[in-house]
């Protein structure tokens, strides 16, 4: 985007903030986290081989695909209107409301700067910018698709207006909303290790095996029970060093740091009124969203009758706004942790 468009151009303005930090903290990982005998090779089970997994899985990735509803479709979490059939999937109900107001407002936006799909078309700027995210960001992915329209929903130049707010609008929401359903929440459950161990350290023995030395030692174990079970299966669990790493980390990753810009606050690049209007419109209906979320959380009904107890934790994920610190809820413009 820097390379391509101008400072000046409305969809830098919209987008900049959207990419806030977020070179900072991927050569952060490159560094540390992800790198040959990081932290996630040191604590997680695939050890050397994480990279080479995700590699693997990202032959699978389709840019088509990274927007709610389709994501969800594809997993076939939506009804044929096109509504969560799950009664009680809160990433789904919250994803699509801040999926709905993203896209209301990138078309609101964007129709002050686009007449027609042939200014979309004409426009040389945002047009390099999208043959350079395909050609140079996602080359490989011709390898293992050939087919353009298969990996990014459309082959060729940005057509029209409604895939201009599609496209930047998936791209914010992967970089807003979907890292915060997965990144915020990790402390909260990830930090006790009978939650998640990041690692096994030893073949779990298989059910009926009885010749299996492990599989005799578990049962001798489950026998006695109390603390002769639990020393047994805490020879499968991490170790005291690695779960201390895994809390040390995934704390580190769930805390929001000073100064973040939440989806709830301005975008300070925009200076026309009409624009900044639009804006404060979202801001508006981010504040919406949260008191509904809330009202969602706050009804006991729906915890008895989807999932037995008064007593479930509520889901705060993707409620907007968050202070500084460890929160497990907040919704930032950018991958900035």
């Amino acid at each position: 985007m820097r390379r391509q468009i101008s400072a000046m151009h409305p969809v830098f303005k919209l987008m900049l903030p959207h990419f806030r930090f977020t070179l900072d903290i991927n050569s952060k990982a490159r560094g540390a986290l992800i790198s040959a005998s990081g932290i996630i090779e040191d604590v997680f089970t695939p050890g050397a081989y994480a990279m080479l997994l995700s590699s693997a899985a990202y032959k699978s990735w389709r840019f088509r695909l990274q927007a709610p509803p389709a994501d969800l479709q594809a997993r076939g979490m939506l009804d044929g209107e096109g509504r969560v059939w799950l009664g009680d999937y809160p990433y789904a109900q919250d994803g699509l409301e801040i999926w709905r107001e993203l896209e209301a407002y990138f078309g609101e936006y964007l129709a002050l700067y686009y007449a027609s799909p042939e200014d979309v078309a004409g426009d040389e700027e945002l047009q390099a910018w999208w043959a350079e995210v395909k050609a140079e960001g996602h080359p490989d992915l011709k390898l293992v698709e050939p087919d353009e329209a298969a990996v990014w929903g459309f082959a060729g130049p940005i057509p029209d207006v409604p895939t201009l707010v599609h496209v930047l609008a998936t791209i914010a929401w992967t970089a807003s909303a979907h890292h915060a359903a997965v990144n915020f929440g990790q402390f909260d459950f990830a930090s006790l290790l009978l939650n998640v161990s990041s690692l096994a350290r030893r073949p779990i023995p298989r059910p009926g095996d009885e010749a299996d030395p492990a599989y005799q030692a578990l049962a001798k174990a489950a026998g006695k029970g109390g603390k002769a079970l639990e020393r047994e299966l805490l020879t499968y669990l991490s170790g005291p060093l690695a779960s201390l790493k895994e809390m040390v980390t995934v704390q580190l990753l769930s805390i929001h740091a000073d100064g973040e810009q939440t989806l709830d606050e301005r975008n300070v690049l925009l200076t026309d009124p009409a624009a900044m209007a639009a804006n404060a419109r979202f801001m508006s209906r981010m504040q919406a969203a949260e008191a509904r979320m809330q009202t969602r959380n706050s009804d006991p009904a729906a915890w008895t009758r989807f999932r037995g107890t008064k007593e479930a934790m509520p889901y705060t994920l993707l409620v907007p706004p968050s202070p500084p610190g460890l929160t497990m809820k907040g919704v930032p413009y950018s991958v900035s942790i």
